[in-house]
């Protein structure tokens, strides 16, 4: 059993590839900062995990944007991708999501222990 909870945000770009954003944006307009960010493994590529402070609060989140076979730890890498689809005529491919792990409460986190322990997060 888990001991802790955890928020899970899922934007699937498929009705709109603008909607794929960098999450970033989104921690900065509800007032957190980043005080520290490193790329994790992930299988088909990378994630990344963000340490964030808010008025002496403490917050930990990890994200990846995936098609489903690939995952990206950057906004701007997705995007890329999503152009060298639109140019190339590649309509078999799977839209993007974007993925955001956070926990419900202040600490540190174990990802590598989360993300092995739910391998269903990963297939998303």
């Amino acid at each position: 059993m888990w001991k802790n909870r955890f928020v899970l945000l899922a934007v699937d770009g498929a009705g709109d590839r603008h909607a794929i954003h960098d999450p970033l944006y989104c921690f900065a307009g509800a007032g957190w900062t980043v005080k520290n960010g490193s790329t994790t493994q992930l299988p088909g590529g990378q994630g990344r995990i963000l340490q964030l402070t808010k008025d002496g609060q403490t917050a930990e989140a990890v994200y990846w944007i995936t098609d489903g076979e690939h995952r990206m730890a950057s906004a701007s890498q997705a995007w890329w991708q999503s152009l060298k689809r639109r140019i190339c005529l590649e309509r078999n491919t799977h839209a993007f999501v974007l993925i955001v792990l956070q926990p419900v409460a202040d600490g540190t986190i174990n990802w590598k222990e989360v993300l092995s322990g739910f391998p269903e997060l990963l297939s998303i």
